[in-house]
């Protein structure tokens, strides 16, 4: 115990402080030396004689001490250790070089091994799959699934190889899990990703795509809110996948950036955005553009701040109303009548008459009792029946009653849509800022015109970015919480035909 008794006295500093000791205790029966380690933790090279093993061993688990494992054990001295390792290298360097020096002769036929990469890979799917067909020795027996408009085509292309073959075809059973395919409009088809992100609908779901298209669209343009910052987004993106060759779901995800860039232009447009106010301060021989701008302006959100509020909430009100809608009719078309009406049709109703009522006092004072009366039918009605899971009648009438509470969860959702306005303005406020901030510097004699235009450069640059980052992830966050947790179902299985699986080839139809 005498001759270890300064170790445990290190190893205790170590643990307690939680950083480096600032010494290097060294004897002649152990080394101890400390190295940088990740965050709180440190790393600790200790070397001790085997008579040590087992006093250590115990101050291990005491002091919350985790030995790690070397990966590789060397035997001999360290002296010979360190000659085998340098060898190694040595060798390593050697098949490094020869392998880059072969890689190097088949630069020449890059394009020829891309394309018996993506043949042979193609013929490995294809022998996969046929080892799941089952077969006699006469017969096969193949089935799966196939889009219903394509029954007729496979029916033709059986036809060209003989009559000696049978097609038998089912609608799909109630417990399969189907598979489904996304089939929308050219236009809606660029904001499929969205619908992707969060989860593809399942067989009996509708498909959110369409709806989705239309909301985001509008809601990444008032987020961004520029006229300037939408138009290069949309030459960007448009040029992009015109002239850049990609696959085609990625062409998609891009001139979906491209058509809110148009919808930030329109916005920008409306409400005088060109960089924030950057165009207003234009030298005299460019006041045509100030013109413009003046123009097509209707309303300054910096002005009449509450004119924009009340659009962006009466979009969230609008979004809201159309997701209970879509609810009551996939409801209805599942033939459950019930939820359909009671939970779906019934707050829809009882939204729309607060909504009334509210409208009525404001601008048709004399027909607020007949709103009021609306308003107390339809939450007589909810009443009546959001409790009716309960046996006992008195706990379905409070059930019922307590269920009016519910009412303050959709006026969140739409209060929710705010930040439509508060992101569209702040992205004007920090433009004006970049402005500024260069009018300043650009004070400075000599070169503060180049200070002032790397300033007005450098903001605009990080605004454009923050802005469109900012605008994608709160208008999908729009469309997950508050529009999807309405009516939306995912857990979908994508349709997968046969077909070659390229990485490099691509492969397209045409006549010779």
């Amino acid at each position: 115990s005498g001759i270890c008794s300064p170790l445990p006295a290190c190893i205790q500093e170590l643990t307690a402080t939680r950083r480096p000791c600032s010494c290097s205790e060294i004897s002649w029966l152990w080394s101890l030396r400390e190295f940088p380690g990740i965050g709180k933790k440190i790393f600790v090279f200790l070397i001790i004689h085997r008579d040590l093993v087992a006093a250590v061993d115990i101050l291990f688990p005491e002091l919350s001490i985790s030995p790690i494992t070397l990966p590789q054990t060397f035997e001999g001295t360290p002296t010979e250790a360190l000659k085998t390792v340098q060898k190694k290298i040595q060798q390593a360097e050697k098949e490094r070089e020869a392998v880059l020096k072969k890689a190097w002769t088949y630069v020449q036929f890059e394009k020829d091994l891309q394309i018996t990469f993506d043949f042979v890979s193609s013929q490995r799917e294809r022998h996969q799959n046929e080892n799941k067909i089952r077969r006699t020795q006469e017969a096969c027996f193949l089935n799966g699934w196939v889009l219903a408009a394509k029954v007729p085509l496979l029916e033709q292309r059986l036809a060209t190889l003989g009559k000696e073959w049978v097609l038998s075809q089912r609608d799909p059973l109630p417990n399969e899990n189907i598979p489904i395919q996304l089939k929308n409009h050219s236009w809606v088809a660029n904001f499929d990703i969205l619908t992707r992100l969060f989860g593809l609908p399942n067989y009996t779901e509708i498909d959110p795509t369409p709806f989705v298209a239309v909301f985001f669209f509008i809601f990444f343009g008032m987020c961004m809110g520029d006229f300037i910052y939408g138009l290069l987004m949309a030459l960007v993106c448009f040029m992009g996948t015109s002239k850049i060759k990609m696959p085609e779901s990625s062409k998609r995800f891009i001139r979906m950036f491209g058509w809110v860039g148009v919808s930030s232009m329109i916005y920008g447009a409306l409400t005088g955005s060109w960089m924030g106010d950057f165009f207003d301060y234009l030298p005299p021989a460019f006041s045509f553009l100030p013109a413009i701008k003046k123009g097509l302006t209707i309303v300054d959100p910096l002005k009449n701040p509450i004119l924009i509020i009340i659009l962006a909430l009466c979009i969230g009100l609008v979004q809201v109303l159309i997701g209970l809608l879509i609810g009551f009719a996939k409801e209805w078309k599942r033939k459950n009548y019930g939820p359909a009406i009671m939970d779906k049709l019934g707050w829809f109703i009882f939204i729309v008459s607060i909504v009334v009522f509210v409208i009525t006092i404001r601008f048709a004072p004399t027909g607020k009792n007949a709103a009021s009366y609306l308003v107390i039918a339809c939450a007589l009605f909810l009443v009546g029946t959001q409790g009716r899971s309960k046996k006992n009648p008195i706990q379905k009438v409070l059930s019922g009653i307590i269920s009016l509470y519910g009412v303050t969860g959709y006026l969140g959702d739409v209060l929710s849509y705010s930040r439509l306005f508060a992101l569209g303005l702040t992205s004007s406020i920090i433009a004006m800022l970049a402005r500024t901030l260069a009018q300043v510097m650009g004070e400075t004699p000599y070169i503060g015109w180049l200070i002032g235009l790397l300033v007005l450069l450098i903001f605009n640059v990080f605004n454009l970015l923050m802005s469109g980052l900012g605008a994608f992830v709160h208008s999908a966050r729009l469309q997950y919480v508050e529009f999807f947790t309405k009516f939306y179902e995912d857990g979908g299985k994508e349709f997968q035909p046969f077909k070659f699986k390229t990485k490099y080839v691509r492969l397209s139809q045409g006549r010779s």
